[in-house]
């Protein structure tokens, strides 16, 4: 069974319908990790979200909120994208699907195509072997350390696909 403590960051008044209605699941066709809710598994980097949420012009009336929850599924319905081996067979499995176009890419045009097909290729995934929760590490800024060996400082997210794999959720703030 795969279970982990993760953080959420948002508005006040988001999280608490969140506490007493559960989450919404984000359905925008440009989501990192297709659709689903959102979660860090570092908690600063839930609330610099959060901080980020409360600074747009929209929710200036308001404060930055932070949740804790646990999420859970079987073994066999979380896939790490972090472990090469998922990443390839995610991308053998997928590529066959996807309608070819000239000199063989995949036909998506327009604005933000690549997070397009990113999300196109996640949801279907994630359908197609029955995938919970999806996890991957993004790379947030890359640093040259004092021996001059080039850093990558990463931000893993958790896509899940339901409120029935979130549990025990607490806001902080």
């Amino acid at each position: 069974m795969f279970k982990e403590t993760v953080y959420h960051g948002t508005i006040q008044q988001k999280a608490d319908a969140i506490v007493k209605e559960g989450f919404i699941e984000s359905s925008k066709d440009i989501e990192w990790l297709g659709t689903g809710i959102y979660f860090f598994a570092k908690r600063e980097d839930a609330e610099l979200w959060a901080e980020n949420e409360a600074a747009k012009k929209k929710n200036k009336v308001t404060k930055p909120c932070l949740l804790q929850a646990n999420i859970f599924c079987n073994d066999d319905e979380f896939l790490d994208l972090d472990i090469e081996e998922n990443m390839v067979e995610m991308e053998r499995t997928i590529l066959p699907f996807l309608e070819k176009g000239e000199e063989g890419h995949p036909v998506i045009n327009g604005d933000n195509s690549g997070v397009k097909l990113r999300c196109l290729a996640c949801n279907f995934y994630k359908k197609l072997k029955g995938i919970k929760i999806l996890a991957y590490s993004f790379p947030k800024r890359i640093m040259v350390n004092k021996l001059g060996f080039r850093v990558c400082l990463k931000q893993r997210q958790y896509a899940v696909s339901s409120n029935k794999n979130i549990g025990e959720v607490k806001k902080f703030r």
